[in-house]
């Protein structure tokens, strides 16, 4: 529901020091986590749409009413005010910097040093929050707008998470917010993160003010979402598409690409690249170090691209084109009709289209070459700043702005319409371009609305045969049109099929092969090689992953040798504090690593899981049984009798999945995490003092240590699991990763979702 509502001029009332029951109660300190804030004051409505986080903020001591009985829903919200709850919300999610040692009076000479908010001023100046309206003056009884509470929330979002990192931007989404407006960023990771939608599908009203009702609103979805996730965009560079499959380069550099792949032309190489381009049945990319590099069809030589240093590359349908380091233009593939054989001269942009190409030279003006049937390899005079090659036709912008298209036009294709342009792109048999303002038009063949693309502000639009996508200015990446081979399914995020905790980094196994890390890097235990990987396993400050062929490559910390492994091959891994250990082929233990307490020194016999605790480690025989060794303090190398299915371990307790499906835990047990619920499991994951398993039904169940909700796990249904020092995090069904607690992990990678429900 929109947040925006009229608002009248009620005057804004100082915060009372505790909520009161409706009038004609005594007044009693509401602790009921079931009531809801039509149960406390006379002015909320039962059913309101605020009536829950209303509720939630009184329970919590967030906010409290404005006088007997009354919360005053419209209310306008004070500087003091807001940045007094967000003193509050900080404290809630045990976020750093709630010293109150800071004196808002020793800032601005409008805060006296008794003053009732002096302390959350002071605050909130101190942890970068806000610096005032003006050197000395903070305005504590002047009213918030929507754009202000906003940013205020962004700031605190970035003090008790770290930076959001995402590029959204608001002015992508509402009309009303202009590109480079202020809360720009603010407004669009708002959008991102749930916290509002804006007033309307493209209205934010920025300048707004805010009600005490849409505070509570704001303040709620920012702690308690429902569930709890953020989904931050997919961020793209570069697209490009033709008739079945599509590639795009990620911000990251990374390419991917969806759709047919009969010769695997949507199968790229792992590196990073800074453009990529799709032909017929094969596509090429340019390396970040200028290399150029095809893969798919190459029965005409196509994808065999020279050696040397390039600034581009062109595919077209059997031929490819790069430009050379000097500015020449070389040409491979199919030469049928003189389409790998460019002219003399110096270009800044190539273009390929089924059976001719045509570059941009130095000077601005254009030259093609190779079929001219129906005149697409005879441009039209003049200077122009971009250029796009279709199948049979061409488009070029002007330097005036505007776009003139040549070749074949059975269906309107080469008939731009009138305007302003930042650039063009040519399919098949239609064309799109992005307009000045950032939207795009298309024209030509529209058999399957190619030529519809969804409204929004753009910086980049590629057309293919039947189908287009658009970059727009906030990195999102749209498709529209025919999608016979899923070429216009976005790839929504990047697919994983496994995920492993250490103590403040997580990494997970893609379905591709390839690690991805995220959260802290401090010793490199977040880049993980370029190569591709069967498994992966955290310890506390390293990384270990199984390579194909059952090697290990280990990064980050290596203090004690625990990211320097013996040659495999290895069939299993585990990662610890500071060790790693490893079944070899024969079934036997080797491991490396710290080894004061024993934990590297494994006994004799054959194993078929294992597991590494911060200095102690398990695995379970081919007996079923189990063995432990290493520190046993708190008996987390004394594990009880039975046989069992999996196995983990957490600092110093550990857990196992019996036959009958049941969880058993020993060791440590201070905060509950080596207590396991009654039911069936699957799965188990130890972290430092909690401890997470999957049901038989799929759903997720947590115990222990909870100070920053890493053992409430959200709803749904999931299929690996893994327990960090103060976060969880588990693969969906949809091969999505989410993970929530205290929560190490900006930046993330594409498709894992983040849970704003802990500290």
């Amino acid at each position: 529901m929109a947040l925006a509502f009229v608002l009248g001029m009620t005057p804004v009332h100082a915060e009372q020091p505790l909520p009161r029951q409706k009038s004609g109660g005594s007044e009693v300190e509401v602790t009921s986590p079931q009531q809801h804030g039509s149960d406390l004051f006379d002015d909320v409505p039962n059913g309101h749409w605020a009536d829950e986080e209303i509720g939630w903020a009184v329970r919590t001591g967030v906010m409290t009413g404005i006088d007997n009985g009354v919360f005053g829903l419209n209310a306008p919200v004070s500087r003091q005010e807001i940045v007094t709850f967000l003193f509050r919300v900080n404290a809630l999610l045990d976020g750093p910097g709630n010293e109150k040692s800071v004196n808002g009076s020793e800032h601005f000479d409008d805060v006296s040093p008794g003053h009732e908010a002096s302390d959350e001023i002071g605050w909130a100046v101190f942890s970068g929050i806000t610096s005032g309206v003006a050197e000395r003056t903070f305005d504590p009884d002047g009213t918030v707008t929507r754009a202000q509470v906003v940013t205020l929330l962004h700031r605190l979002n970035n003090l008790v998470n770290g930076p959001s990192h995402s590029r959204a931007a608001g002015s992508d989404r509402f009309d009303d917010l202009q590109v480079g407006h202020w809360a720009d960023a603010a407004v669009g990771w708002a959008v991102v993160s749930n916290i509002t939608s804006g007033v309307g599908p493209s209205t934010f009203d920025p300048g707004g003010l805010v009600t005490r009702a849409q505070t509570a609103a704001f303040l709620h979805r920012l702690t308690h979402l429902d569930p709890a996730t953020v989904r931050m965009p997919v961020e793209f560079v570069a697209v490009s598409a033709d008739r079945g499959h599509t590639c795009a380069v990620r911000s990251d550099g990374q390419v991917l690409c969806w759709g047919a792949n009969r010769y695997g032309q949507a199968d790229p190489p792992q590196g990073r690249f800074t453009s990529v381009t799709t032909g017929g049945h094969h596509s090429c990319g340019l390396r970040a170090d200028g290399a150029i590099v095809c893969w798919g069809a190459n029965e005409r030589g196509q994808s065999a691209a020279p050696e040397g240093g390039y600034r581009g590359v062109a595919t077209g349908q059997n031929h490819s084109c790069g430009i050379r380091a000097d500015f020449s233009v070389i040409c491979w593939g199919a030469d049928g009709n003189g389409q790998s054989n460019p002219p003399d001269g110096g270009f800044t942009t190539v273009e390929a289209g089924h059976n001719h190409s045509c570059g941009l030279r130095q000077d601005q003006t254009i030259a093609c070459w190779g079929s001219n049937l129906l005149k697409q390899a005879t441009p039209p005079e003049g200077r122009f700043t971009s250029l796009s090659v279709g199948a049979l036709h061409s488009c070029a912008t002007s330097r005036e702005g505007g776009v003139t298209c040549w070749g074949a036009n059975r269906f309107g294709e080469t008939e731009a319409p009138v305007g302003s342009y930042q650039s063009v792109a040519a399919g098949h048999e239609h064309s799109c371009g992005v307009l000045a303002t950032g939207s795009v038009i298309c024209w030509g063949a529209d058999r399957f609305k190619q030529t519809e693309p969804p409204t929004g502000r753009y910086k980049a639009v590629a057309a293919g045969a039947e189908h287009s996508c658009g970059i727009r200015r906030d990195q999102t990446l749209h498709c529209w049109g025919h999608n016979s081979a899923r070429q216009a399914a976005l790839p929504e995020g990047e697919p994983f099929k496994a995920i492993t905790a250490g103590s403040l980094h997580t990494c997970g196994l893609s379905t591709n092969n390839t690690v991805l890390c995220w959260g802290d890097n401090r010793y490199g235990q977040g880049d993980p090689p370029d190569v591709k990987f069967t498994a992966v396993a955290n310890g506390d400050l390293h990384s270990c992953g199984l390579r194909m062929f059952n090697a290990v490559s280990c990064w980050g910390a290596d203090w004690f040798g625990q990211a320097n492994p013996p040659e495999g091959p290895f069939t299993h891994l585990a990662a610890g504090g500071a060790h790693s250990c490893g079944i070899t082929s024969d079934k036997t233990i080797t491991c490396w690593g710290d080894n004061n307490h024993g934990q590297a020194t494994p006994p004799a016999g054959a194993f078929t899981a294992l597991a590494a605790g911060t200095a102690h480690t398990c695995g379970i025989r081919t007996s079923g049984t189990i063995t432990c060794w290493g520190n046993n303090n708190h008996s987390q190398a004394t594990p009880p009798a039975g046989t069992y299915t999996t196995i983990t371990a957490g600092q110093s307790h550990s857990c196992a999945v019996a036959d009958d499906f049941t969880a058993a835990c020993w060791g440590n047990n201070d905060h509950g995490q080596a207590t396991p619920p009654a039911g069936a499991f699957t799965a188990l994951a130890a972290g430092t003092a909690h401890t997470c398993g999957i049901r038989t039904s799929r759903t997720i169940t947590c115990w222990g240590n909870n100070n920053h909700s890493q053992a409430t796990p959200p709803a749904g249904t999931y299929t690996t699991i893994t327990a960090g020092q103060s976060h969880s995090c588990a693969v969906g069904q949809d091969q999505t990763v989410t993970c929530w607690g205290r929560l190490p992990v900006m930046p993330v990678p594409t498709g894992v979702r983040l849970t704003l429900n802990g500290g």
